[in-house]
């Protein structure tokens, strides 16, 4: 099976100082339809408007990743780590048997990035923080392997690359759940463009690009 999934179809919240795409069922969003898609539970591509953000809140036994597309990301949790990511930063956290984080804009440009929820393999561990600085260039024309970065407590591949031409995909065998970051490509015939998404099960698939794309995708 390929599909493309229209970002038009999504999930949308607009809280002013937030403006948030809702990939599966969050908040004030419900479809019965797309309450996950294996073991990721949550994508958010979310724009937060500088000097505001997200607050003091709880989160326990899931595998949180922020991927900081633009703008920059102050962090601070209940764990003591401060820290601020900028383009091409990505966050982990493991919140396990619980922990309180805030996820604030403290820059003078919007801060748009992508929330990721995966449901862990197991509970009740110690929370856990890593980040990645990371040069955006790690993702031209090559694929950066987020998931071998971080102790994620799933079976989960993650993978990201930025790219021109065309980009093979193998999904034999597999479950795939991928969007396109920025950019525009067609995928087995289908256009997509920034903030559209594909499924890939247990096939191969061409992605080729109008200029240069930035992809993420998630094989289980």
């Amino acid at each position: 099976m390929i599909k493309k999934i229209d970002h038009n179809k999504m999930g949308k919240a607009d809280h002013g100082w937030l403006k948030t795409m809702h990939h599966f069922s969050f908040a004030d969003y419900y479809n019965e339809e797309k309450m996950n898609f294996g073991n990721i539970r949550v994508i958010n591509d979310d724009k937060i408007a500088p000097g505001s953000g997200f607050p003091m809140h709880p989160h326990s036994n899931m595998e949180i990743i922020t991927y900081v597309i633009n703008g920059e990301l102050t962090h601070g949790d209940s764990m003591g780590n401060e820290r601020t990511l900028k383009r091409g930063g990505i966050q982990y956290m493991s919140a396990g048997r619980g922990v309180m984080h805030k996820e604030l804009n403290q820059g003078d440009e919007e801060l748009r990035l992508l929330q990721i929820w995966i449901s862990p393999n197991i509970e009740d561990q110690e929370p856990e923080y890593e980040d990645f600085d990371l040069n955006y260039q790690d993702r031209f024309g090559k694929d950066l392997v987020i998931s071998d970065l971080m102790n994620i407590k799933q079976d989960i591949e993650i993978k990201a690359t930025e790219f021109m031409g065309v980009y093979e995909i193998d999904g034999i065998g597999k479950h795939i759940y991928g969007l396109v970051v920025e950019g525009e490509l067609v995928f087995n015939g289908k256009a997509l463009t920034e903030s559209d998404a594909f499924v890939i099960v247990d096939e191969k698939a061409n992605l080729i690009t109008k200029g240069t794309a930035h992809i993420l995708y998630f094989i289980q």
